[in-house]
């Protein structure tokens, strides 16, 4: 190599830390870290000597946009709150709410030869399922469904090189209610969207477009191994031509805190988020599996939020103390909890709560 070489090479590393040097301060989510020479000893024989070494950090090519949806543009209040809590852990991010009708004009406009198709579905919930794949294969950014709250920022646990991020349902299946999709993996999404056609005959929607799908067919694109079990995370790849785009499977607890398998005592204790967050600090969202596609109903959570486990607990011992509830945020958490009973059938719900979250 010859002086005038090196020069050249040891000139565009220091341009390169300038500029990358003056973007330090930026908030934009880091991304690839790339070890950039400061000292060089010039007239080597072949490489660069380093001296030196300083990590220049490249932003993330996930899009900064949240995408949810609901039949209309108005949200149930205990949606509403939920939602909010994305806005708040991501802040400088664009918040879009799909409607029914917007959907639809994604693929009229996207995927017109998925249209029919998606006309064809004779459930709403898989309309929404092969909906959020399209807003990852036209947009990329963050999907996440309207039952699951933000706790901190995603980018505390994901790699700031991941482009795409994905859960891991109980270990055993891949879940579309939380996924982030990058530029290089818009690709990915298009593919499986491609593969609905192939899954069009089954009645049940989780086998023709929810996680059932995605566990069936992301191993046709993507390569490692996608099962993460509690505690793990796994490392996925996928290849487009020449662009590699490095991806990452998150477990259950990380994503969903809670169990889809939780019980019902438990899902109302976790109406409180005082208690979400004192019982699940290592998650960064937490999902209260409502289960609306089925037709349950959406909890109420208008008192829920300021009463923490300590204080529903005095409350239940309370109430089956057969004392008067000690506050009016007391005595709505009760009410709340015994909306579908009567009797001492309410006073057995109520024992059962008390000794699951207290004892």
């Amino acid at each position: 190599m010859t002086s005038m070489s090196i020069y050249t090479t040891f000139s565009v590393l220091v341009i390169s830390l300038v500029i990358a040097s003056r973007n330090e301060t930026s908030t934009d989510n880091i991304a690839l870290r790339y070890v950039v020479d400061e000292l060089a000893t010039p007239g080597a024989a072949s490489l660069i000597q380093v001296r030196g070494r300083r990590e220049v950090q490249i932003p993330s090519d996930i899009p900064k946009v949240i995408h949810q949806t609901w039949k209309t543009s108005e949200l149930p209040a205990t949606f509403q709150r939920w939602s909010q809590t994305w806005k708040d852990c991501l802040p400088d991010w664009e918040f879009k709410l799909h409607t029914d009708e917007e959907n639809r004009e994604i693929f009229a406009k996207h995927f017109p030869e998925l249209l029919s198709m998606y006309d064809s579905y004779p459930e709403g919930i898989m309309r929404a399922d092969v909906s959020r794949l399209a807003y990852m294969a036209t947009d990329g950014g963050l999907y996440v469904d309207l039952d699951i709250e933000c706790l901190r920022n995603p980018f505390d646990v994901v790699s700031q090189s991941d482009r795409f991020v994905l859960a891991c349902e109980g270990g055993q299946q891949v879940s579309n209610a939380f996924m982030m999709g990058g530029e290089s993996a818009k690709t990915l999404f298009r593919e499986l969207l491609f593969k609905l056609p192939y899954e069009s005959k089954q009645a049940s929607p989780l086998f023709a477009t929810g996680p059932s799908f995605m566990s069936k067919h992301l191993g046709d694109f993507v390569s490692g191994n996608w099962k993460a079990a509690d505690g793990e995370t796994q490392r996925l790849t996928f290849q487009n031509g020449d662009v590699t785009a490095p991806g990452v499977v998150l477990a259950d607890a990380t994503v969903f805190g809670m169990s889809w398998h939780a019980n019902a005592s438990m899902k109302k204790l976790a109406l409180n988020r005082n208690w979400v967050t004192e019982r699940y600090p290592n998650s960064i969202a937490f999902s209260h599996w409502t289960a609306t596609w089925q037709g349950k109903p959406i909890p109420n959570t208008s008192s829920l939020f300021v009463i923490t486990q300590l204080e529903q607990c005095r409350c239940m011992l309370a109430v089956l103390s057969e004392h008067d509830a000690p506050s009016s945020t007391c005595q709505a958490d009760i009410q709340n909890r015994l909306t579908n009973c009567q009797g001492r059938g309410c006073l057995k719900i109520l024992m059962q709560e008390y000794s699951d979250a207290c004892v």
